[in-house]
């Protein structure tokens, strides 16, 4: 059932990017900007309106398809944002309902947040570069301040965890809260969950930025854009042997620590939150 959910949380996700991308018309791009050799692709009219409408039929058709699997797949629907899983009853149309739309919501704040980091990295290794391609996929400007970019999809998830966990522990889907005090933990180390998920995207662009280095995959501004990204975290390790010949293990090495730092993150959060549950 997961992985059924994640599969279509990201065909979701197309929809969702492709209708943003279709309510800005196609506005003529600087030259001498890596955006610039993107050729411009002009949005049929009715993409404005038929894929938010192919959202709304994801979001609210894909519960049916969750009762009927639920007892093939021995499995219950089950948000897991983090440190805690909350598992929705097959049996209660209303529920599946409900976990369909959060879920959508959590994905699409992983997105943003994993996208915005994304941008952020560029951001330090070229100032100067243009980011509009990172805010047409839903990052937050890379101009702003860097507290405010990192607070925005954190306390977004916060305040959806202090919003949800009171009628959530009222029926019994997790464990009694502990007063203000406990919810207000427990709304901090969800918001900080939301950026975890972020390391895969980060580990894969490092992989692919050591494949890149030796293997021409041609020349899409997307490759210039995971070199930007990717040099802030791979510059500070440059000066460890790990070369053989021309080959430079950086980027894999810098992949596996992110990877395991996240990991690490994982067991700390899910502590204190199991500690807040007393």
């Amino acid at each position: 059932m997961r992985w059924i959910d994640l599969i279509l949380n990201l065909v979701g996700l197309a929809f969702w990017l492709s209708w943003r991308a279709s309510l800005h018309p196609v506005k003529t791009l600087g030259a001498g900007t890596l955006v610039s050799n993107l050729k411009p692709v002009e949005t049929p009219a009715t993409a404005r309106w038929l894929n938010p409408a192919c959202l709304v039929l994801l979001v609210f058709g894909r519960p049916l398809l969750y009762g009927q699997l639920a007892p093939w797949t021995e499995s219950s629907a089950a948000w897991n944002p983090g440190p805690v899983t909350v598992a929705f009853r097959d049996d209660i149309a209303g529920r599946l309902t409900f976990f369909s739309i959060l879920s959508f919501i959590w994905a699409l704040l992983i997105w943003q947040a994993g996208v915005t980091l994304f941008s952020r990295l560029a951001r330090l290794s070229d100032r100067a570069a243009n980011l509009r391609w990172f805010q047409e996929l839903g990052a937050l400007p890379a101009r702003w301040p860097l507290g405010i970019v990192l607070l925005i999809p954190t306390l977004a998830a916060s305040a959806l965890w202090a919003v949800l966990a009171p009628p959530f522990a009222s029926r019994g889907m997790i464990p009694a809260l502990h007063g203000a005090a406990g919810l207000g933990t427990q709304s901090l180390l969800i918001g900080v969950s939301v950026w975890m998920p972020s390391r895969w995207l980060v580990a894969s662009l490092l992989l692919v930025r050591f494949a890149h280095d030796y293997v021409y995959l041609g020349d899409h501004p997307l490759w210039s854009w995971i070199r930007l990204a990717t040099s802030p975290l791979i510059r500070p390790l440059s000066f460890l042997p790990v070369r053989i010949g021309r080959l430079d293990f950086t980027p894999v090495l810098v992949a596996g620590l992110v990877v395991a730092t996240g990991v690490g993150m994982d067991v700390v959060i899910r502590r204190f939150f199991l500690f807040t549950t007393g």
